[in-house]
């Protein structure tokens, strides 16, 4: 259980856009896939670029559910990749961020096929990184760095509500249990110092 003092109340802005805003999703997984982003090594374009040159050597499902079997396919899916690591790299600090178990993102979108998405050990690799995310946060945020409030889609700090792990008796999903709500500010801090 994560203590509520390391973490500082989250308040958005008052821009429309913001309030209204449908939260920027990124699958647990998928975390590691921004750190070029966050941490300014490379342009939204070299980093697709890049991600689907090393998805593209392998020749397996994965590579065939996430580029396709042509050459529009895979192109298709580096386009969306860029689109999706330039709106995470243009988001304004306070712009809320879910970070999720199970639920699609926008890299998911872009598959060509997708089927790979829907399985369950994804779900479980997320609920991993998704708990990683939150003690790294909670890591940062002790050693001084204000990384914003963790809350659960209810609203409820983290620290009040906890972790519920997948496989417990709880009905809820993968995804229900370790769906994490913060900013963009706070993702990137924790990202830069992943």
């Amino acid at each position: 259980m994560l203590s509520t003092e390391i973490f500082q109340r989250w308040k958005p802005r008052t821009d429309p856009e913001i309030i209204n805003a449908t939260p920027f999703v990124i699958r647990g997984h998928h975390l590691a896939n921004l750190i070029p982003i966050a941490v300014n090594w490379s342009s939204p374009s070299e980093a697709a670029q890049k991600l689907v040159s090393n998805i593209g050597r392998y020749r397996c499902f994965y590579a065939v559910d996430v580029l396709g079997n042509t050459e529009e396919e895979r192109d298709a899916f580096q386009e969306n990749l860029t689109r999706y690591f330039e709106r995470f790299r243009s988001l304004p600090p306070d712009f809320p961020v879910r970070i999720t178990a199970g639920q699609e993102d926008g890299i998911c979108a872009g598959c060509a096929v997708g089927n790979h998405c829907a399985k369950k050990e994804n779900s479980d690799e997320d609920a991993e990184y998704v708990s990683e995310f939150i003690q790294r946060a909670a890591e940062l945020s002790t050693e001084g760095r204000p990384t914003g409030q963790l809350e659960r889609d209810n609203g409820e700090p983290m620290a009040q509500v906890g972790l519920m792990h997948a496989g417990s008796e709880d009905e809820k999903s993968a995804e229900d249990q370790f769906s994490v709500i913060t900013t963009a500010q706070v993702v990137r801090e924790v990202l830069r110092n992943w």
